[in-house]
């Protein structure tokens, strides 16, 4: 009996001298934000879901506390707080850091996709192939990439069916890409923010605006604008990432779960929720308001791209030196043409 107590005693203080997270799994708790509020539709349908499964498939040992934008850190520094580990995951435009990803302006040249699934699995596949994507990327841990809603024309009074219609149309571009494909169209771009557009629509500053169909219902923008004319004329890529070095930490059982669940899996359920929310505003604009839908025929969209190839070269000039721009041009018209068959437009 005292030999077992000896023995028991011994083995108890061999158990104190192991760290705690040996005798039981660590558990990683992880801050997330991205550009979208837990009330957008990608975050709530998309974002939260993934959040839980995650949590389901490494039997609770990840927690993700997901923070809606401008709270954990400034809504326009969210790579920044993700390369220095202020924030664990974040994601925002690429767009929203001015030349800091060069090769992702690259997906965001003009009327490259006609939906938001084919701009994310672009965009994805774009990443996922160039090795210059990747080097753009090289401070943080990428988790999958995606596009915002591809954008249309809306008009108060004039539909736009032709290149000629828009000549000389005053239309409102909330970026500066947007700006310039306004100009490459023929119209004359207003650089008016997007809070400010409704009022600039109504007291006649404007005869319409660059935007995705989202913003024609939460910016009230159809209560003055009539018509519109689907022509996807762009999308802009957007990243998802970790802090480089929280993700090195985490076990590779852990590492493995978030592979799983992330990269094209992600791209495709966020371009889907996209077009999912545009899908149910189109109907309801279309059936419950009156307001009038066009749909660009593939033979002036065509005219509208050769419009547009001065941007295209334009930015391959901007790019000559960096890296082989022409090539990457001709990686993502391809990758585009290949999603645009596995990824048609629902309209």
């Amino acid at each position: 009996m005292k030999r077992h107590s000896i023995l028991l005693a011994a083995l108890c203080a061999l158990l104190l001298m192991v760290p705690g997270e040996s005798r039981a799994a660590s558990v990683y708790k992880l801050s997330m934000t991205t550009l979208y509020p837990t009330t957008h539709p990608t975050c709530a349908n998309v974002w939260l879901p993934w959040i839980r499964q995650i949590n389901r498939e490494t039997n609770g040992r990840v927690v993700i506390n997901y923070f809606d934008p401008n709270t954990i850190c400034p809504n326009n520094e969210m790579y920044a707080s993700v390369v220095s580990g202020a924030v664990d995951i974040a994601g925002h435009l690429c767009g929203a850091t001015p030349g800091k990803f060069p090769s992702m302006e690259a997906p965001a040249l003009p009327l490259l996709v006609e939906s938001a699934l084919a701009g994310s699995l672009t965009v994805w596949d774009f990443y996922d192939r160039e090795e210059q994507a990747k080097k753009d990327f090289r401070d943080v841990k990428i988790l999958w990439m995606w596009s915002s809603a591809d954008f249309h024309i809306q008009t108060i009074s004039k539909p736009v069916r032709t290149l000629e219609d828009i000549r000389g149309l005053k239309l409102i571009c909330w970026t500066q890409d947007n700006a310039e494909l306004c100009k490459a169209l023929g119209g004359i771009p207003i650089n008016i923010p997007t809070q400010d557009t409704y009022l600039a629509l109504q007291r006649g500053m404007a005869d319409g605006l660059l935007t995705p169909i989202a913003s024609m219902r939460s910016y009230k923008t159809s209560e003055v604008c009539t018509y519109t004319t689907m022509c996807s004329l762009m999308v802009n890529p957007i990243w998802m990432a970790m802090n480089k070095t929280r993700w090195n930490s985490l076990p590779d059982d852990i590492k493995a779960v978030f592979e799983k669940n992330s990269g094209r899996v992600m791209a495709h359920a966020s371009g889907k929720s996209l077009d999912d929310g545009s899908m149910l505003d189109y109907t309801y604009l279309a059936e419950k308001e009156g307001k009038v839908f066009y749909i660009l025929p593939a033979e002036e969209r065509a005219r509208w791209q050769e419009a547009v190839r001065p941007l295209h070269e334009k930015w391959l000039k901007k790019m000559a030196g960096a890296f082989d721009a022409e090539q990457l041009r001709k990686d993502v018209l391809d990758i585009s043409a290949r999603n645009a068959q596995d990824a048609p437009r629902r309209y």
